[in-house]
């Protein structure tokens, strides 16, 4: 459906969790990445965040 590109910096991380916090411009990103890809990724790094979206149709919820 749509796919959307951020820069920003790490402010916080949590490696062995996978959760990442970035602040751009336009706020701070909470995302979860697997954990063994946040090697060498500390707080002050610069990254860029790339996402897509996805519509998995009707009643997808229910499949879970």
């Amino acid at each position: 459906m749509g796919r959307h590109s951020m820069e920003g910096q790490v402010t916080s991380i949590d490696a062995k969790k996978g959760w990442v916090h970035v602040k751009t411009t336009k706020g701070t990103m909470i995302v979860h990445f697997p954990p063994e890809s946040l090697q060498g990724v500390r707080r002050a790094t610069p990254i860029t965040v790339s996402l897509a979206l996805q519509d998995n149709g009707p009643g997808a919820r229910e499949k879970k």
